[in-house]
C-alpha cells in the first residue's frame, strides 16, 4: 500500500542532514575548526579521545558568540556569514551553510561555552536530543565546543566507522592541512592525551611545512610564486627526492580552503613531468588565490570540492608555476651524512661503525647476502610429482608493469624507460611497492603446467638448471629443457626475502641488527598517530622503534634485510601500513614484509657476480611461490625452444 506524503520531523531531517555533513569524527573537527577560523581565532587547540568517538574538544580565542545569539547557532540554516542569495556568488568564509552545529548536535551530545571580548560573563549551552539548556558561566574570550558520544543515537553510522587508527589518521591529516592553509594561526592537536601537532602561528608557511613534515624536508623545498590575471599561485613543492608513493603529500588550497581537485593535482604532477619515476608523487603545499566570483564552493555539503569557471586556464597556470620553480631550482640530490634532525643513515660499508665487512657499494651489500653458503643439487625423483599450484602467473597481461615500461624502451627487456632515460637501479621499489598484495588462491602457472607435461619438476629445474648469465643487468638467463627462462632478479629476490621475513615473524626468530647509534626520525602527525597500533607488527619483523618526544622516534634495531639507510625505509613502510589499515586488505604483517622485501632486494640494472646469480636462482627453488612476487608481478618468463628455432629459421 502506498504511504502518504508527510513532512519529516525536525529530528529525522537533522539526522539526514548530518549524514551529508558529518561522515566521521574528522568531519566534526573540520566543521568546528572552520568556524573558529571564520571567527578570527589566532590560536586553535583540538583535543581528541577515543578516536573522536568519545570526545572532540575545539578551543579557540576568536570573537565568540553573543549570549543572546548562542542558541540560534543550533538552529538549521542560521548563520552570520551570508545574508542574501547573491552572497553565494562570492563566498570568502570557510563556512556559510549554517548546518554544522545542528548536524553535529543531532548525532552527539554537545556543550558550547562562549564569550565575546566585551562581555563580562560567558554562556554555556548543553544540547542533547534536541533539548538546549543555557546557563551563565565564567569563560575566557572565544569559544569552546565539546562533542561527546558521537553517533550514540545512530548505531548504524557508528558501526561503519573504520579502526581507531584510521580515524585518528584522518583527524591528524585534516589538522595538518588546516595548519598549512593558515600558517598565521597557532594550531595544537592532542590525540589520546599525546600532542602530535603544534605550529607557532608565525605566518611563515615554510615553518608550518616543517612542523607538519619534519624539519628534515626544509632544505629540499622549492618556493613557488606566480602571478595570474585572476590571482596568484604560491607555496612550496618538494624536490624529487621527497616524492612519495601516493598523493598524501599533495595539499592544495583555494582561497584558504583545502580542496580535493583532480584538475589541480594533475596540474602539479604535470609540472613535475619527467622528474619523477612512475607511480611517484610530489610533495606540494600550494595556495591558489582567485577571485571568489570565479570559483563555486557550493558544490558539496562538506565543501571539499569546488568548481572553477575556467579549469583549463587554471590547470595551465598551476602547471607553469610549478615547472618554472623547478627549472630555476637546484635539484641535485644531496648524499652523505644526514643533516641534524633528518632521517639519517647507518654507517657505510667498511666503516668503523658498520659492523661486519660487506662488499663495497650497494651491489656488494646485496651480493654478500646472495653468495653466502653452499647449496645442494637435488636429483630428479623416479616418478615425477604432480605439478604444484602457483599464483600470480595466470594473468597474461600485467597492467602496472606494462605502464611502467611503456614506449620503445620495452624492446630491450625493460632495461630502458620509454622516454629513453636509462633505468636507475634505485627506482625499482618505487615502481610497484605500493601495489596491492595478491591473494594466495587461484590460478596455476603455465610454466608449471608445461613442466608437468614434460615430466619435470619446476623446483628441480630452479635447483639444478645452469645459470648462463645476466641480460641487460636485470634478467638472469637459465637454460631449461623447454628453452630459456628469463628471471627478473629484483622480483625473484623480493619473493625470497618476503617469505624469509614472514617466516621469521611467525616463528619469533626474526633476524634483527641493533644499531650502534640509534637513528632519530621525525614522523608526520598522521603517521605518528598510527604508530602505536602497527608497532607490534614492526617489532615482529625486526624493527625496534620507540618514541622520542613529540613526533620523533628512535630506531634502535632494523631487520637484517633492510639496507644501510633504514630511516627512509621505515617512513615508506609506515605510509603503506597506514594506507593498508585504512583501506583493508592483507594483514599489516604481510604488507610490512612486502615493503621490506621490495626495498631490500637487488635492483634492476644491478650487475651480479656469477656466484650471486647462482645463489639467487637456487634460493628461489625453495620458496613457496617461485613464479610471482608478493604484488603479483611475474618472476619467470619462458622463451620456448620452438620460438628460438623459428627465429633462427630452423622451423
Amino acid at each position: 500500500m502506498r504511504q502518504p506524503i508527510r513532512v519529516l520531523s525536525e529530528d529525522v531531517s537533522n539526522k539526514i542532514a548530518a549524514g551529508e555533513v558529518i561522515e566521521r569524527p574528522a568531519s566534526v573537527v573540520k566543521e568546528l575548526v572552520e568556524n573558529a577560523i571564520d571567527a578570527g581565532a589566532r590560536r586553535i587547540y583540538v583535543d581528541v579521545k577515543g578516536a573522536g568517538k568519545e570526545l572532540i574538544r575545539v578551543v579557540d580565542d576568536g570573537s565568540g558568540i553573543p549570549a543572546d545569539q548562542a542558541p540560534l547557532a543550533f538552529q538549521r540554516h542560521a548563520t552570520s556569514k551570508i545574508q542574501k542569495a547573491s552572497d553565494l556568488a562570492a563566498i570568502s568564509t570557510l563556512g556559510f551553510r549554517g548546518e554544522a552545529l545542528p548536524s553535529i548536535a543531532s548525532v552527539s551530545r554537545v556543550e558550547l561555552v562562549t564569550r565575546t571580548h566585551d562581555a563580562a560573563d560567558g554562556v554555556r549551552l548543553e544540547v542533547a536530543g534536541g533539548n538546549v539548556r543555557a546557563s551563565v558561566c565564567g569563560a575566557p574570550p572565544g569559544t569552546q565546543v565539546s562533542v561527546y558520544d558521537l553517533f550514540y543515537n545512530t548505531p548504524a553510522r557508528f558501526k561503519f566507522l573504520k579502526s581507531d587508527t584510521a580515524e585518528r589518521r584522518y583527524i591528524a591529516e585534516l589538522l595538518s592541512a588546516m595548519a598549512l592553509a593558515h600558517p598565521a594561526i597557532a594550531f595544537r592537536l592532542s590525540l589520546e592525551g599525546r600532542p602530535v601537532l603544534s605550529t607557532s602561528g608565525s605566518g611563515n608557511l615554510k615553518e608550518a611545512v616543517g612542523a607538519v613534515y619534519g624539519r628534515r624536508v626544509l632544505d629540499d623545498l622549492v618556493a613557488v610564486e606566480w602571478e595570474a590575471p585572476w590571482g596568484a599561485v604560491s607555496g612550496y613543492v618538494g624536490k624529487p627526492a621527497l616524492a612519495k608513493g601516493n598523493r598524501s603529500a599533495e595539499t592544495i588550497f583555494v582561497n584558504g580552503r583545502w580542496v580535493q581537485s583532480r584538475t589541480l593535482y594533475a596540474a602539479v604532477e604535470k609540472g613535475f613531468e619527467s622528474l619523477l619515476a612512475h607511480r611517484r608523487f610530489p610533495l606540494a603545499v600550494l595556495h591558489v588565490t582567485i577571485d571568489p566570483a570565479l570559483v563555486d564552493v557550493n558544490v558539496h555539503p562538506a565543501k571539499t570540492e569546488v568548481r572553477f569557471r575556467d579549469e583549463g586556464d587554471l590547470f595551465r597556470t598551476v602547471m607553469r608555476a610549478v615547472r618554472a620553480a623547478l627549472v630555476q631550482a637546484d635539484l641535485v640530490a644531496h648524499i652523505g651524512p644526514a643533516r641534524p634532525g633528518s632521517a639519517g643513515v647507518l654507517p657505510g660499508p667498511g666503516s668503523a661503525q658498520g659492523g661486519a665487512q660487506r662488499g663495497a657499494g650497494p651491489e656488494g651489500w646485496n651480493q654478500a647476502r646472495l653468495a653466502w653458503g653452499d647449496w645442494t643439487v637435488r636429483k630428479r625423483p623416479e616418478a615425477p610429482p604432480a605439478a604444484p599450484e602457483w599464483t600470480g602467473e595466470a594473468r597474461q597481461e600485467y597492467g602496472p608493469l606494462e605502464t611502467a615500461h611503456e614506449g620503445a624502451g620495452r624492446a630491450a627487456f625493460g632495461g630502458a624507460r620509454g622516454d629513453g632515460a636509462p633505468r636507475e637501479a634505485g627506482d625499482e621499489a618505487g615502481t610497484h611497492a605500493g601495489l596491492p598484495l595478491t591473494g594466495a588462491a587461484g590460478a596455476t602457472s603455465p610454466l608449471a603446467e608445461e613442466a608437468a607435461r614434460l615430466g619435470l619438476d619446476p623446483r628441480e629445474l630452479l635447483a639444478t638448471a645452469p645459470v648462463l648469465g645476466q641480460a641487460v643487468g636485470t634478467y638472469l638467463v637459465v637454460a631449461v629443457p623447454m628453452g630459456l627462462w628469463l628471471i627478473d632478479q629484483h622480483v625473484a629476490h623480493e619473493r625470497i626475502l618476503y617469505e624469509e621475513v614472514l617466516r621469521g615473524g611467525e616463528s619469533g626468530e626474526v633476524v634483527s641488527q641493533e644499531l650502534l647509534v640509534p637513528l632519530a626520525v621525525t614522523l608526520s602527525p598522521a603517521l605518528s598517530s598510527g604508530l602505536d597500533e602497527v608497532r607490534g607488527e614492526l617489532e615482529a619483523l625486526g624493527f625496534v622503534v620507540e618514541r622520542f618526544g613529540g613526533n620523533d622516534v628512535l630506531i634502535r634495531a632494523v631487520p637484517a634485510a633492510v639496507g644501510p639507510q633504514p630511516g627512509p625505509v621505515l617512513l615508506r613502510i609506515l605510509e603503506e601500513l597506514a594506507a593498508a589499515a585504512m583501506d583493508g586488505g592483507p594483514s599489516l604483517r604481510e604488507q610490512a614484509a612486502a615493503s621490506i622485501a621490495c626495498r631490500a632486494a637487488v635492483k634492476a640494472g644491478q650487475r651480479l657476480q656469477p656466484e650471486a646469480m647462482e645463489r639467487l636462482v637456487r634460493s628461489l627453488a625453495a620458496v613457496e611461490n617461485p613464479f610471482a612476487c608478493p604484488h603479483g608481478r611475474p618472476i619467470i618468463v619462458q622463451l620456448g625452444i620452438e620460438e628460438i628455432e623459428r627465429r633462427f629459421g630452423r622451423r
